[in-house]
């Protein structure tokens, strides 16, 4: 086995809070979706070490909110912290994007089993929160002044059909 190029070393919780909705209906439908949770999360280096590689703190924080009139069997909200270890193999270029890509992932399926767990032992079934990524959209050139050309309207092109001599 070889080990990854990026390693959480630790994690930990800095804040849970979850209530079960009182007003949730069992039977009928969970009306949860992505817009009903928010999650934001920060990347910062904060050493380097003898051997070449780098440790990086990695904060987390994960909320799920019961909006006016939806099913929703639980209201949280969780902080975590982790380190993630990164080994000198990462190229030096590209280790900032690398480190904010992939460690704020492997601390979100940390964040996604204490959710499952600590909902699981309220009234209603678990919560298994959606994956997602946390690779960063391209960034966005500035957009230069565009200008239109009139579109002048063509005649469609007709065939006409030829016979072949013989």
């Amino acid at each position: 086995m070889k080990p990854a190029p990026l390693q959480l070393t630790d994690y930990f919780i800095t804040k849970l809070n979850l209530e079960a909705n009182q007003k949730y209906d069992p039977e009928g439908k969970v009306d949860a979706d992505l817009d009903t949770i928010e999650v934001a999360n920060k990347v910062e280096h904060f050493d380097f070490s003898e051997d070449g590689g780098s440790t990086w703190r990695v904060i987390m924080v994960i909320k799920q909110t019961i909006p006016k009139g939806r099913n929703i069997p639980y209201k949280f909200e969780l902080e975590l912290q982790g380190e993630v270890y990164a080994f000198s193999i990462i190229d030096k270029t590209r280790l900032e994007t690398v480190v904010k890509a992939n460690a704020p992932a492997m601390l979100f399926g940390a964040a996604r089993e204490i959710i499952r767990a600590a909902t699981g032992r309220g009234p209603y079934p678990a919560v298994v929160i959606p994956s997602t990524n946390f690779l960063s959209p391209p960034k966005k050139k500035t957009a230069k002044r565009v200008t239109t050309k009139k579109r002048v309207a063509q005649k469609p092109v007709t065939k006409k059909a030829t016979r072949k001599k013989s």
